[in-house]
């Protein structure tokens, strides 16, 4: 390895450690991690160079749509509809939420799918007086066969050894 890998590596652990141990909050041990990365292991023409501008201005304008969505009011009516359509029996969400990820998914990217129904389901759950998080897991492994076909590129652009059932 070299000198400036080593760096890194000092840098990434005790930042990682502090993301874990949640003392300090996640964006400031994120913050004191990359400066020390910018200012001693990429300059400015190699930060630029491994940016991934298209994700992140991609996740960026889907926020933004999910917020507005949001703000109109839209997910508390979609909530209350289908909320009312299983009698608010969180049993029958549980089976309902995560078709109707799988069906966005078909017309929809999974990030998106996922920023729509995690909302919806916040939405839902703070109606109803529950837990979303029960909620927000089936409704990921729904999703889960889409997400893993966006990221394949990822991985083979990082040639990230992959194992041959899943990709």
């Amino acid at each position: 390895m070299t000198i400036q890998q080593w760096i890194a590596l000092g840098i990434f652990v005790p930042s990682y450690g502090l993301i874990i141990s949640e003392k300090v909050n996640r964006t400031i041990a994120s913050i004191l991690g990359a400066v020390p990365v910018y200012v001693f292991v990429l300059g400015p023409k190699e930060l630029l160079h491994y940016e991934n501008w298209e994700t992140i201005l991609f996740v960026f304008g889907m926020m933004t749509v999910i917020e507005t969505m949001n703000e109109s009011g839209f997910f508390r009516w979609l909530g209350l509809h289908s909320a009312k359509f299983v009698k608010l029996d969180p049993l029958k969400l549980f089976i309902l939420f995560p078709f109707i990820a799988t069906f966005l998914s078909a017309f929809v990217d999974s990030i998106t799918v996922m920023l729509f129904m995690s909302t919806l389901t916040i939405e839902v759950s703070a109606i109803i007086g529950i837990n979303p998080l029960p909620l927000i897991y089936p409704e990921t492994c729904a999703n889960f066969g889409t997400c893993i076909e966006e990221w394949k590129p990822v991985f083979h652009r990082y040639r990230i050894q992959s194992s041959p059932c899943l990709f």
